[in-house]
């Protein structure tokens, strides 16, 4: 005789969470909601409920996969507030013990996927650069200074890409009022951060969207801007090796700059989103290739995320 679970939903007028199998693009310049990318399905809706609790751009994304939670943190205008989106229910509420220490916006993110999320960079108001990197204690939800995090060079709208399993995240790129080939290695387990000349890009941006395959050893800065003109270029980055070069067969399908990126590793699949445009684009980590995914394409078009980065449930990125 086949027993129901009473908490499944299943016949028992309980909803089912929703399944661990989506990425969530905040508000940025163009739209300020929340939109749910669903990856087996290849489709993006609009979700309110996981709208961030102001609107802003350049919202940081950090997500603790192993908690089932991600954070968006900080923003125009240069704002201090952290707002957690619970996976299971798709609710985003500010969370004031986990606010930084001092409000900024253009700054990047990494996350180890399970213990800590990483505020990199970025202007502080006035519109100054800063080296400063913040730890997002997921356990504590208190946001802290780390010393020995900083980045080698004060820069901001730089993208990011995380390597939870081999333990690192990647700052990359971004201006410092000229624009940056500049790669940083932060060691999560030490809270350290270091220029990593062979994983530099090649040439030298901003405004690029940023996916991460850690299963695959990969990941990649798609888009973006070089020398003041919209681009479709993608670099790779391999974790193992820390070294980059071009992925010509991953360019994204148009030149478009201010892209978000979100990442499914176990799916074997990475996605580009926005641009100032509603254009949504599908990375295939083991093939290396990027093709239009219209189906995907956002609502309205949108721009300006923080690292390059929106929130995964399957892949800290």
């Amino acid at each position: 005789m086949l027993k129901l679970n009473s908490l499944s939903g299943f016949g028992s007028g309980v909803a089912s969470p929703p399944p661990l199998d989506g990425g969530y693009i905040p508000g940025a310049s163009g739209a300020s909601g929340t939109d749910k990318l669903t990856f087996s399905l290849g489709t993006t809706a609009v979700l309110t409920t996981a709208n961030t609790s102001t609107s802003r751009t350049y919202v940081v994304s950090m997500s603790n996969v192993a908690g089932g939670s991600g954070w968006f943190v900080s923003g125009t205008t240069h704002t201090v507030i952290a707002d957690k989106l619970v996976y299971s229910t798709e609710v985003t509420t500010a969370t004031t013990t986990a606010d930084l220490t001092t409000g900024t916006q253009q700054a990047s993110g990494t996350s180890d996927g399970s213990s800590a999320g990483y505020h990199s960079g970025g202007t502080t108001s006035g519109g100054t650069r800063i080296t400063t990197t913040e730890k997002l204690t997921y356990s504590t939800e208190q946001s802290a200074v780390v010393a020995g995090a900083v980045l080698s060079t004060a820069r901001n709208v730089a993208q990011s890409v995380s390597d939870s399993s081999g333990g690192a995240g990647y700052i990359m790129g971004g201006t410092t009022g000229a624009h940056q080939v500049i790669t940083d290695k932060l060691t999560f387990a030490t809270d350290t951060t270091a220029a990593e000349a062979g994983a530099n890009l090649t040439v030298g941006k901003m405004g690029g969207g940023a996916s991460s395959d850690p299963d695959g050893d990969h990941g990649y800065i798609s888009g973006g801007n070089i020398a003041d003109v919209a681009t479709e270029l993608a670099d790779r980055i391999v974790f193992s090796t820390d070294t980059t070069a071009a992925q010509t067969s991953a360019d994204l399908s148009s030149a478009r700059e201010g892209v978000g990126g979100v990442s499914d590793s176990p799916g074997d699949t990475g996605w580009f989103v926005g641009g100032w445009a509603a254009t949504t684009d599908r990375l295939v980590f083991s093939t290396d290739t990027t093709a239009a995914a219209t189906t995907a394409d956002l609502p309205s078009s949108k721009a300006n995320f923080g690292g390059g980065n929106c929130l995964s449930t399957t892949t800290a990125g």
